[in-house]
């Protein structure tokens, strides 16, 4: 689940994502399927948003005040959370996935940990918990 998107941390990043993410786990429940479009043709599992996931997501965004490069779609008040289950398929198995997938019971988890990924160097860093 994408929380946000920027170029670089801030280099106070990590201690303030310490606090950010102290009250990990956070509860989640998957909810509908969703088929977003446009280039990426995406289908994901729609994460029903919580007051503790919302308040989680809010606090990144403090912590990345205004680092470049953002996705304004993250942002607080837009942003939609999902888990995505798979890009760029064509219509005829986006069509199968959603007749297997769809009418799934809701599901409940906990987002455990957190994680940076660098989309240049295609690299992860932790950040919390069991990302």
């Amino acid at each position: 689940m994408t929380l946000a998107v920027c170029e670089r941390l801030p280099p106070d990043a990590p201690a303030a994502f310490a606090e950010t993410f102290a009250d990990l786990p956070v509860p989640v429940r998957l909810g509908p399927l969703l088929l977003f479009a446009g280039r990426a043709r995406v289908l994901a599992w729609g994460v029903v948003p919580q007051a503790r996931l919302l308040a989680v997501h809010a606090g990144v965004w403090r912590v990345l005040g205004g680092s470049r490069g953002g996705n304004p779609l993250h942002a607080p008040g837009r942003w939609l959370p999902h888990v995505t289950l798979a890009r760029n398929l064509d219509a005829a198995t986006r069509a199968r996935a959603v007749t297997v997938l769809d009418g799934l019971a809701e599901v409940t988890g906990a987002f455990s940990g957190a994680r940076s990924y660098d989309g240049a160097l295609r690299t992860t860093v932790p950040l919390a918990g069991q990302g």
